[in-house]
């Protein structure tokens, strides 16, 4: 079954064509690095920022937007003989699956063209945990609230701070008290970030079912 929901909710995502500019929006600003640069060092660095600023962004407020549109189509398959746990891990899959693709593809063929697979291999599994772990809260936001307004807004805080917020206060502390290392444990910092924010997706994941549930109207005569 979860097969099944996951397929039409792949299908819808493509029929909106959002994943699709996406990816070329991605490509084509990978490209425009790659051929202005001949560093291959350099053009991870600005990739870098990318990843960690523009991907956790579209992610989260994309996958708020899009839970929100399904609502109705969430509502009336939580009335079926169907697990809700089913329902939103294919939502959650459909979503995350079809960003994920669109970025390593998006950011991948371009390096894989210009020989630079080795060097951004990091940069492309952290893009992808990124993506994965930035989907659960906005999944998490959405069940919070049932006005969009209002979990985009929280979403955006969300994002604020572990993007900008977050990181500046970590970098911070290592500048001061370990001036050393802030100059070379940058890239470690952010692995062990995301390693952080990959565990606590299946918190999200849970909480948010659990919300779900709440949220159905009658939901024990199911």
């Amino acid at each position: 079954m979860i097969i099944r929901l996951l397929r039409h909710i792949l299908l819808d995502l493509i029929r909106t064509r959002f994943v699709l500019v996406y990816f070329v929006l991605l490509m084509a600003g990978s490209i425009t690095l790659f051929s202005m640069e001949t560093d291959a060092g350099k053009v991870m660095v600005s990739l870098l920022n990318i990843v960690m600023m523009v991907v956790p962004l579209v992610s989260i407020v994309y996958a708020t937007i899009h839970f929100h549109n399904s609502y109705d189509f969430i509502t009336l398959m939580v009335t079926q003989p169907v697990k809700r746990s089913v329902v939103f891990l294919a939502e959650f899959a459909g979503v995350g699956i079809s960003l994920a693709l669109a970025f390593l593809l998006g950011a991948g063929i371009p390096m894989l063209v210009y020989q630079s697979v080795v060097q951004g291999i990091s940069l492309l599994i952290s893009g992808f945990l990124l993506t994965l772990v930035f989907v659960s809260i906005a999944f998490l936001a959405s069940v919070l609230t049932s006005d969009k307004a209002r979990a985009i807004g929280l979403a955006l805080l969300c994002w604020f701070w572990f993007s900008v917020l977050y990181d500046g206060v970590l970098m911070m502390v290592l500048f001061i008290f370990m001036p050393g290392a802030a100059t070379v444990s940058y890239a470690v910092l952010v692995t062990a970030l995301i390693a952080f924010w990959a565990i606590l997706t299946g918190l999200f994941e849970i909480a948010a079912a659990v919300r779900l549930r709440k949220l159905i109207k009658g939901e024990w005569l199911m």
